[in-house]
Order: structure tokens, then C-alpha cells, then sequence
């Protein structure tokens, strides 16, 4: 099913919602009164990252609050050796979700050129999220 993005348009909600649900399922946290609890945001806020239907009031900056809620949750229900394997699923997820956002007129040009020397260099780059 595809997400639909309400009250707003922002267009990089809908990559936060898919990496907010990437942790959720990976941590199997169901209820968002769970994820209130361990994460220690209102569970209002949790929900308009819902996949089905992401919330585009939601700002940006909160988003980063959520996330690095979550990447502290994430990193105390590991053992010492597994933190740097989350660290760079976090900071992955939180590149997708910044390369969703679409570039400014003025920098729009030299991006596509950057991406074009990257893609040639290193191959395709997608957003889809890598789902574990």
C-alpha cells in the first residue's frame, strides 16, 4: 500500500515514516503507548509518522528529536560491539530522509552534477530504505 501524506506537503515525510517504521519493526515496538514510554516522546507526536499515513505538520526538527531518541533506545538494547553497526543504520536512514527533501532552484543544478559524478563513480544510489 502506498502512504499517503496529510495536512500538509512535505515531501520528505513519507522516507521519515519508512525509517521511523524500520526501527519500530526492528525493535519490536507495536504500540505507540510502548514507544511513549521507551523513547519519552508523546505518543501523538510518535503516531504522525505512521506509515499509512504520515503527517506532514510534523517538523523537521522534531523529527531529528524522534530520531535521536530512538538511535539512543536503539544503542542501549545492543551489546557494545553491535553500537557501530546501528550508529550507520541510523545515520543511513537519516540520509535518505535528507535526500528526499528536494534540492533549492539555486543548488538544484550543481546537485545533479554532483550526483551524476557520484553515480558514475560509486553506481545507482536509491532512496528505498534498507529494511532489515
Amino acid at each position: 500500500m502506498e502512504a499517503k501524506c496529510t495536512k500538509s506537503s512535505n515531501p520528505w515525510i513519507v522516507q521519515a515514516a519508512r525509517e521511523f517504521d524500520n526501527f519500530r519493526r526492528r525493535y519490536c515496538l507495536r504500540h505507540y503507548l510502548d514507544m511513549e514510554k521507551k523513547l519519552g516522546i508523546d505518543r501523538r507526536t510518535l503516531s504522525k509518522l505512521n506509515i499509512m499515513n504520515p503527517d506532514g505538520t510534523l517538523g523537521f526538527e522534531k523529527f531529528c528529536e524522534i530520531w535521536r531518541s530512538c538511535y539512543h533506545y536503539a544503542i542501549s538494547q545492543v551489546k557494545e560491539e553491535q553500537v557501530a553497526v546501528e550508529y550507520r543504520k541510523f545515520a543511513d536512514g537519516m540520509m535518505r530522509v535528507l535526500l528526499s527533501f528536494p534540492p533549492s532552484q539555486s543548488t538544484a543544478s550543481i546537485l545533479v552534477e554532483e550526483i551524476e559524478k557520484s553515480q558514475e563513480k560509486y553506481g545507482h544510489l536509491t532512496l528505498e530504505s534498507g529494511a532489515d
